[in-house]
């Protein structure tokens, strides 16, 4: 395995290690928005998948209602039938008196307890007839009193706000008549667990003091009167599995036990509806402002109660894991997304595992929370695994990114700038290529003339070395800058093609290859320039260009090295073309079927036809003399003529015709070296007889 890889495995390691150690010391000192993204989470789960608790057949709402306080469904006659109905009448809130009526008519039904989630803190009318009611139907009653947590900060301590002392006196231990109507939330203000019983040291967050008195809630205290005493939990605190959200529970109008029709009807059978049963008495919706904040949004303070009450009597809590189990799941997080990232280095690959144990670990969550009741720790653990997961795939990009951006540099001195993009952005589509392929290329061969007598002159090598790279410098930058791909060094030659890895088209090749050569051409000078500054030696360079098809590969020895590359008849060819600058004088020359392509963007003008050594059939050869831009020049239109009259001349043996031609070029193109080669050549062949094979090709006898 290769060090980056090792590095990479220590480096996912620690960064695992860091973001696992930063969610446990989060977890560890509660830190809130944590807390409550966790709350949230299982709140989502038993919210939207969650399984719902059954109500229970023995549980009624009997609520006080609009209807119940407004009495506009009764005529005036049926409500001065009713005494109750006639103190309702009076306004809200109602005589205390009222309540005893209630509890007698529930009682009288043989409900087994009623539950009133009402408070009576202060004297008033009716405490009489009520007070009475308490003491006649004494273990068949519980009513409201409110606990009232104290700042211990400023040494207030916790109280408990109880009913008047005209309804239940105070008594230690407490009136078995009186429950709390507390529930006390999580973090994030939001009631989930039923408090069953409490203490006041349990209030502050401490235990229990030996021999402290045990407090029951309004639902322990409906529970231990209706004969369900072992349905209340032991614990203090119990994560209740709710019914369902808000109006789940459909309640009954109190003013529907006096309504003397309904009572005889089907739905209450005189009483019949009532008995055995355990009636919670409250308001309706948010009649009296009594709303707490759910996971199934916000809830009537009495559908608060009847949910802890079906709760206990159907057995339905949600356990939850400890806190030292909470902290392995964190840890787990971490391990799982370690083991992903040493172990799956692809990112897409790896970023769709760690999505994938996202949805597996929600799923567990989700099948332990419906038929098991147990919530494990989801959120925190997620985050320790998502974050540990992103971090390091982010740090290995980063990595992944230093590193090749190091291999590109160290490459680029010794491969083309394409290659080397390819082989690290692309590799497979680099690998697919290395058994061969054939496809058509434009190449760029550059000599320099008389390299070897300059190598066997020169006296201070590492001038000569530095004068060379100088040189490599400046004219590989135009086959760069021109889309080019540097296929290597020959010595003093450079050959570079175009459409190996990546074509532009075959005419746009040809065109990037030929704008590289004018700038090469154009470079040339000014460092000959610099150089002679120096007392340096000037070079003189010629360059060849061809198109067609080749076989592009990587070839060489496996075992040492390899050099990805292009080889055919077009690739010899392009380097006799080449050779050929210096039997015509001039430094850039292309093969026919380049120049066809280019034509109309360069101008053009034929060298010949030429059969260079090693290959049988002449190739027509190209010199470009610039590039065209702008307005035609309509000197250099018209020298082209006369030159191409001169050539046609001399491929028909007129020589002496086609000197005259030449020479009329000349005058106008004084620049031009061909026409000079041609006007030697033709006083030379005037001299001999015309060779009965003839046809205007000049054959190379060396390279």
């Amino acid at each position: 395995m290769s060090i980056f890889r090792h590095q990479s495995r220590h480096a996912s390691l620690l960064i695992c290690l860091v973001c696992t150690a930063l969610v446990l010391v989060l977890h560890f000192f509660k830190f809130v928005p944590l807390r409550s993204a966790e709350f949230y989470t299982q709140d989502a789960l038993t919210r939207y998948f969650g399984r719902r608790a059954p109500l229970h057949p023995d549980i009624v709402y009997l609520a006080i209602d609009r209807d119940s306080v407004q009495l506009d469904q009764f005529e005036p006659e049926e409500i001065a039938a009713s005494p109750a109905l006639s103190i309702m009448k009076q306004g809200w809130p109602w005589p205390r008196s009222v309540y005893a009526l209630i509890l007698e008519r529930l009682v009288n039904a043989d409900a087994k307890v009623v539950a009133m989630d009402l408070m009576f803190p202060t004297p008033r009318e009716g405490d009489d007839e009520f007070r009475a009611a308490l003491e006649k139907y004494h273990d068949r009653v519980v009513i409201g009193s409110n606990f009232v947590q104290g700042n211990r900060g400023k040494g207030e301590a916790n109280t408990l706000q109880m009913p008047s002392e005209t309804l239940v006196p105070a008594t230690t231990p407490l009136d078995d008549r009186v429950g709390y109507v507390n529930f006390w939330p999580d973090v994030d203000d939001v009631i989930r667990r039923a408090y069953y019983t409490n203490t006041m040291a349990a209030i502050y967050g401490d235990a229990p003091e030996p021999g402290e008195q045990t407090y029951y809630s309004l639902v322990a205290g409906a529970l231990r009167k209706s004969g369900n005493a072992n349905a209340i939990p032991s614990a203090i605190s119990h994560r209740i599995r709710f019914a369902g959200p808000p109006d789940t529970f459909r309640p009954k109008s109190v003013c529907d036990i006096f309504d003397a029709r309904k009572w005889a009807s089907a739905e209450y059978g005189n009483g019949r509806f009532f008995k055995g049963k355990i009636v919670l008495l409250g308001p309706e919706g948010n009649f009296l402002k009594d709303t707490v904040r759910t996971p199934f949004g916000s809830m009537p303070g009495p559908e608060m109660h009847l949910n802890a009450l079906n709760a206990a009597l159907g057995d339905e809590f949600i356990r939850e894991t400890s806190e030292t189990v909470n902290c392995l799941l964190i840890i787990l997080g971490g391990v799982i997304a370690w083991l992903l990232c040493v172990n799956f280095s692809a990112p897409l690959l790896r970023f769709a595992l760690i999505g994938l144990a996202v949805l597996l670990w929600l799923a567990v969550a989700q099948i332990l929370v419906n038929p098991a009741a147990f919530f494990i720790f989801t959120f925190n653990p997620l985050v320790g695994l998502c974050s540990s997961g992103i971090c390091t795939l982010s740090w290995d990009f980063f990595i992944e990114r230093q590193e090749k951006a190091r291999i590109r540099g160290k490459f680029e001195r010794y491969v083309s700038k394409q290659v080397v993009k390819e082989i690290i952005d692309n590799p497979q589509s680099y690998v697919n290529t290395l058994g061969g392929t054939r496809k058509p290329i434009a190449v760029l061969f550059t000599d320099l003339r008389g390299f070897t007598s300059m190598t066997e002159e020169a006296t201070d090598y590492h001038a000569f070395v530095s004068q060379l790279n100088e040189y490599f410098d400046v004219m590989v930058e135009p086959i760069i800058a021109n889309h080019g791909c540097l296929d290597k060094f020959i010595g003093d030659a450079i050959m570079a093609v175009w459409g190996n890895i990546q074509s532009r088209g075959a005419a746009q090749d040809v065109r990037d290859a030929v704008l590289a050569a004018l700038r090469m051409r154009e470079s040339l000078p000014r460092l000959n320039e610099q150089w002679a500054a120096v007392g340096k030696s000037p070079y003189k360079m010629g360059i060849g260009i061809n198109y067609g098809d080749a076989i592009v590969g990587d070839l060489g020895s496996k075992k040492h090295q390899m050099n990805f590359t292009a080889i055919g008849d077009i690739v010899n060819l392009a380097s006799r073309i080449e050779g050929v600058t210096k039997e015509y004088s001039v430094d850039l020359l292309l093969g026919e079927d380049a120049a066809k392509l280019v034509e109309e963007f360069f101008y053009l003008q034929v060298a010949g036809m030429v059969q260079v050594k090693g290959r049988k059939q002449p190739a027509k050869l190209y010199y470009v003399i610039g590039e065209r831009i702008g307005t035609p020049d309509r000197k250099l239109v018209e020298y082209m003529r006369v030159y191409e009259e001169g050539i046609s001349l001399y491929t028909q043996g007129k020589f002496a015709e086609a000197g005259e031609q030449f020479r009329m070029a000349l005058l106008l193109h004084p620049p031009d070296k061909l026409a000079g080669v041609y006007i030697e050549r033709c006083a030379i062949m005037e001299k001999e007889p015309l060779p009965e094979d003839w046809d205007g090709v000049f054959v190379m006898t060396k390279k």
